[in-house]
Parts: structure tokens; C-alpha cells; sequence
């Protein structure tokens, strides 16, 4: 990155600016890389925590996918539910206020984003799907279809 903190003290040209850009953030997929693994999925738009700060885990992805994570130490998510969960737009909200509060300030002057995110919130849920809101009774038409419903993930990665 030795041509990217010249580049903060000078003038550069366009192309020499989409250059540095390129560069940086050539170099934190590379990181995330090297500390995660290898991403069979989109990498995702944020950077890693500072290294004293990360803890490694397995999580499901949003698409019902595991995946390696880091996620911030220090953090401690509040249950609303005796599963261990936490369920409803207040829990969400007050757990992910709890989340940003720890995370850390970015600021890069060499990068194309004013701040940056280090982790997925969705990697702090340990139980996904309320258990008190059964669905088991569509399970056996499920089945039959072969229908892969997302009901408790985000969004639906194709099977």
C-alpha cells in the first residue's frame, strides 16, 4: 500500500486515483482471504476489525449457506427469548445498536467509502426462526415439492 499513502499527500490524476482505489481494495479482498478463506459466494463490501478485536466462526449466511466469519469480540447480544434468540423489531434493534456502539471507526482517505463495516450482524444470531411459530405442517408438502422456503434466513440461495 506504499503507492497509496504517497498518493494522500500529493496531487494525482483521475486514473492514478481509480489506480489507488483498485489497489486498496485488491488488498483487503486478499486479507479477507487469507484470514477467512476462500469465498465461494460475493465478497462482501466491508473490511476486516482490527486484529485484536476478531474472533473466527462458523455462521449461516443470510442465503442458508455456513460460511467462515469474523466477528467482533466484546460484543454481547441481549435474548428476548428462552431459545436464546432474539425475536421483533425492538430486540433487532436495541442488539444491533449494541453492535455498532462497539464497532470500531473507520476512516480511510485512499478509499471510495466514507467509513466502512467489519461485520454481519446476522452472524451474532444463534437461532434464526422464533421456535413458538411452528411450521412443521408444511414440511411434509416441502418435501413433496421440493421447496427450499426460507423461512428463517434472509434471502434464498438457489439449491
Amino acid at each position: 500500500m506504499q503507492r497509496s499513502a504517497e498518493l494522500t499527500s500529493e496531487r494525482f490524476t483521475y486514473a492514478e486515483r481509480l489506480d489507488a482505489l483498485r489497489e486498496a481494495k485488491l488488498a483487503s479482498t486478499e486479507e479477507k482471504q487469507r484470514v477467512i478463506g476462500a469465498m465461494d459466494y460475493d465478497d462482501w463490501a466491508m473490511i476486516l476489525p482490527p486484529e485484536d478485536r476478531r474472533e473466527m466462526v462458523k455462521a449461516v449466511s443470510g442465503s442458508g449457506v455456513e460460511v467462515n466469519e469474523v466477528k467482533l469480540t466484546g460484543v454481547e447480544m441481549v435474548s428476548n427469548h428462552p431459545s436464546g434468540g432474539f425475536f421483533g423489531a425492538r430486540a433487532m434493534g436495541e442488539n444491533y445498536r449494541r453492535l455498532l456502539e462497539a464497532h470500531p471507526t473507520h476512516v480511510d482517505p485512499m478509499s471510495s467509502l466514507a467509513g466502512a463495516y467489519m461485520v454481519n450482524f446476522y452472524s451474532y444470531r444463534d437461532v434464526d426462526w422464533n421456535p413458538d411459530f411452528d411450521y412443521s405442517h408444511l414440511h411434509e408438502d416441502q418435501n413433496r415439492y421440493q421447496l427450499f422456503t426460507g423461512i428463517g434466513v434472509q434471502q434464498l440461495q438457489a439449491q
